[in-house]
């Protein structure tokens, strides 16, 4: 009876013992296993996200980035091309404007109207204006700038009067008469040309152009 006890309380034991072992190595591996766990989240929140999205753009960067537009002018400015006068303006296409007394060149030869007489009288007693009427010199000049040579005379020049007419010059014993001619290289001709014109009708312009197609006219306003 007392081996069969003792017997008894040694299976026991083994058995307790067995039991007390295993319960140890289960809670060694349930420790390894949970440390290996927290290790691996902790990696998993280290690391950044591939996934993740850049950061967007600040408004002021993408704003700076864009193009301002600027509205178009709705002026405009007035044209080159008006002139104040009837000469037609100074520029490339239209005639050299000068004035009495001035000289005004161009690229073929150079003009100058010293003076405009009113009322002028013929040196003959046989000359006399039509009745009504008087007459009115001009005293012009004119140089060859030029290589080619230029023939000047009377038909080179055109008087326009107040009144728009432009009348024929007049052959009239008055001054020295502006002569007609070949000019070289630096020659000058100067003279007299008289005009038959209205009461109250005056010289307004003159023009000179001896039709070379590729010089430009002079035009003296001589009011």
């Amino acid at each position: 009876m007392t081996k069969l006890m003792t017997r008894k309380l040694s299976v026991a034991a083994i058995a307790g013992t067995m039991a007390l072992g295993m319960s140890a190595c289960t809670q060694v591996e349930g420790s390894s296993g949970t440390s290996s766990s927290s290790s691996s989240s902790s990696s998993s929140e280290a690391a950044p996200s591939e996934d993740s999205p850049s950061s967007p753009e600040s408004p002021e960067s993408s704003e700076s980035s864009s193009p301002s537009e600027e509205p178009s002018s709705s002026s405009s400015s007035p044209s080159s091309s008006e002139s104040n006068d009837d000469s037609g303006g100074d520029d490339s296409s239209g005639p050299k404007v000068g004035k009495v007394g001035q000289e005004v060149k161009t690229d073929k030869m150079s003009i100058k109207v010293s003076k405009v007489t009113d009322d002028v009288k013929s040196s003959s007693d046989y000359q006399k204006p039509a009745a009504g009427k008087h007459w009115v010199a001009i005293n012009i000049s004119a140089t060859n700038l030029d290589d080619d040579e230029l023939r000047f005379s009377s038909s080179c020049v055109k008087v326009r009067l107040s009144d728009n007419t432009s009348p024929s010059d007049k052959y009239v014993d008055y001054g020295s008469r502006l002569g007609y001619g070949s000019l070289y290289k630096g020659d000058t001709t100067t003279g007299d040309l008289v005009y038959e014109v209205s009461p109250g009708q005056k010289i307004k312009t003159i023009d000179v152009d001896c039709s070379y197609g590729d010089d430009r006219p002079v035009r003296i306003q001589a009011n």
